[in-house]
């Protein structure tokens, strides 16, 4: 079965064909579009099994001219020359300065030879749209934002709102302050302010239960077993601890990953200390 023939994309009064096609029917005007770096013509690198200079000694000793590079470029040459000579008005050749990366992109190799053919240089055929303000619709200003509103001669800001009340518990109420967050609003209160909305920089790393990690599991723990009031039964602490560390866990996001059937041992280390210490 022979192949299938391409199916000429023509909508309209427009038709339209990629460079490495030949055009099926003349037009008045030629659009060229992305005239820029090795397209017009796109030739493949060199061949997988012989250099240029074999290709040519091939040719010469055995009569056989094997496909190369230079034979490319020469067939789409040829094939550019036939689209540039379907056009009976005028051609539009449009080069793109940047890519999709931003990187600066140079014009087609091909605009030196159309300018040596019309006795001219390629810089002159170059007009950029810019330039012109009626072909250029997005040359326009930005307007500058306005002038941002002065502090307070005291710097005191009010924003009507108590922030010690973001962080809520699941009945409502408000969550402690621990003291390292007493501390960090002392020393830096806006830190303090990303840590209460949770946006603060988290650097990644693997979890470890660290003297931070277990710092606050032990002011947790600490504070669920000796609530205000009278101490309790220091013969319930091995059932308790391991009650208020599970609830410490589930309470904070920093502590979750030690419920994870990996730190099992972690764990059972941790309820150990801390019901030796609540029971002293």
């Amino acid at each position: 079965m022979s192949p299938k023939a391409p199916v000429a994309a023509t909508r309209g009064a427009l038709a339209v064909f990629t460079e490495g096609q030949n055009p099926w029917r003349e037009v008045r005007r030629l659009l060229a579009i992305g005239f820029a770096g090795d397209r017009f013509p796109s030739v493949s690198g060199s061949g997988p099994f012989w250099l240029e200079h074999e290709i040519d000694l091939i040719e010469k000793c055995c009569g056989i001219a094997p496909p190369g590079r230079r034979a490319s470029l020469e067939l789409a040459r040829a094939r550019l020359d036939r689209q540039f000579a379907a056009v009976s008005e005028g051609i539009e050749i449009r080069c793109p300065v940047r890519d999709r990366a931003g990187a600066r992109l140079a014009p087609a190799a091909t605009l030196d030879l159309i300018a040596h053919r019309l006795g001219t240089k390629a810089e002159d055929l170059i007009r950029p749209l810019s330039e012109d303000p009626a072909d250029w619709l997005f040359d326009t200003h930005v307007p500058l934002p306005a002038a941002p509103r002065t502090f307070p001669a005291d710097r005191t800001i009010d924003l009507n709102r108590d922030l010690t009340g973001l962080r809520l518990k699941e009945d409502g109420t408000v969550r402690p302050q621990s003291p390292s967050r007493l501390d960090t609003l002392l020393v830096s209160p806006l830190a303090w302010l990303l840590g209460e909305l949770g946006i603060e920089d988290k650097g990644w790393g693997p979890d470890a239960l660290d003297a931070m990690v277990r710092g606050s599991l032990l002011h947790k723990v600490l504070e669920a077993l000796f609530p205000p009031g009278p101490p309790p039964d220091p013969g319930s602490m091995a059932e308790a601890v391991p009650v208020a560390i599970d609830a410490a866990i589930e309470d904070d996001r920093d502590l979750r990953f030690l419920a994870a059937p990996a730190w099992t041992v972690e764990r059972r280390h941790v309820a150990s200390d801390l019901t030796r210490i609540a029971i002293r």
